[in-house]
């Protein structure tokens, strides 16, 4: 099934983290989301903190 029912799985903060990645992703290239992706990853200890990160940059850009 193609349905995506993440919202069963994941804690709304949580949630909302996970789009504001998807947001950021998709207003780059896919090289350039690629590369963030992969440099912010390596600077986090957990995925807790490699979305925060990702949040915090989204709403310094905005």
């Amino acid at each position: 099934s193609g349905t995506r029912r993440e919202e069963l799985l994941l804690e709304e903060g949580t949630l909302k983290m996970v789009w504001t990645m998807r947001r950021m992703l998709s207003a780059v290239g896919t090289n350039e989301g690629i590369e963030l992706l992969l440099n912010r990853l390596a600077k986090s200890e957990s995925n807790a903190q490699f979305l925060a990160t990702l949040t915090k940059q989204a709403a310094a850009e905005s």
